[in-house]
């Protein structure tokens, strides 16, 4: 969820020597200058208004307004083929490897590139919070091996299933949030968590749910352990965005007020 066109001649400091000064070329800039400030200041109200929902509310407001709408998903543009072309090539063969006869994925968003992987399984679960999400893809591409249900990742019975497949999920809870979800992980049944990680980022920060930051799941509060394979991406905007597999049996469970306070006191050390 995610550019603007200029006109007359710049250099650095202003307009370059010369350079026509008529009404149009000194306003225009001032007025693309406030752009980037207006958009601040919406996404801080945007965040401030999360904090006053609950986790089922943040996603339905981001999925109403299309917060992370793309031309092709409205689940952004990190959902779109031209960005999932290394996944779709290698989670067929990391399924198999696996023994996966019935992945759930959570959150499932839109379903748009995931319906290439889907023949690679026997079973598909989608789940997402988003109840109206559910419904358009339930009636879509909902069959006996396909379904879709809605359910918050943080607290419901998770259904059975061989991996969880949580592809740009983490990165948009907060600590305390990631805290209920793997808690919840650990009560289920599911053998494999694969999830997205960043393990080029050396310190994690915390997030109001419904926010984003690149996430290194290795890394403090959450120090999961090595993964057991990783696979790159390929985008590298925020470091090497990549899928990690975990068994859920390895994987520690912390509350989120404990990875908060772990947090604080892992950032104080290293500020000394």
């Amino acid at each position: 969820m995610n550019k603007r066109r200029g006109s007359g001649n710049r250099h650095e400091g202003g307009l370059a020597p010369g350079a026509s000064t008529d009404r149009t070329s000194v306003i225009c800039p001032l007025l693309t200058m406030r752009q980037p400030i207006r958009r601040l200041i919406a996404r801080k109200l945007g965040l401030l208004r999360f904090r006053m929902m609950s986790m089922e509310q943040v996603f339905l407001y981001i999925w109403r307004n299309q917060n992370w709408g793309s031309s092709e998903t409205v689940s952004g543009h990190g959902s779109t083929f031209a960005q999932t072309g290394m996944l779709r090539a290698a989670l067929p063969g990391l399924f198999k490897k696996l023994g996966t006869k019935v992945l759930l994925d959570i959150a499932c968003g839109e379903y748009n590139w995931m319906s290439a992987i889907r023949p690679s399984v026997d079973s598909y679960i989608g789940a997402d919070i988003v109840p109206g999400l559910i419904d358009e893809n339930q009636i879509r591409h909902g069959d006996r091996q396909t379904q879709f249900i809605c359910l918050d990742i943080t607290r419901d019975l998770l259904p059975n299933a061989d991996v969880a497949f949580c592809r740009d999920c983490l990165v948009h809870l907060s600590f305390r949030d990631i805290g209920k979800t793997l808690k919840n992980l650990k009560r289920s049944k599911i053998e494999y968590v694969v999830t997205t990680t960043f393990p080029a980022t050396t310190a994690n920060s915390d997030i109001v749910t419904g926010d984003w930051r690149p996430l290194n799941v290795e890394a403090a509060p959450l120090r999961f352990p090595k993964p057991i394979k990783i696979i790159s991406e390929g985008t590298k905007s925020y470091g090497e965005k990549c899928m990690g597999v975990w068994r859920t049996s390895d994987l520690s469970v912390r509350e989120g007020e404990h990875l908060t306070s772990t947090l604080t006191r892992w950032q104080a050390a290293g500020s000394q």
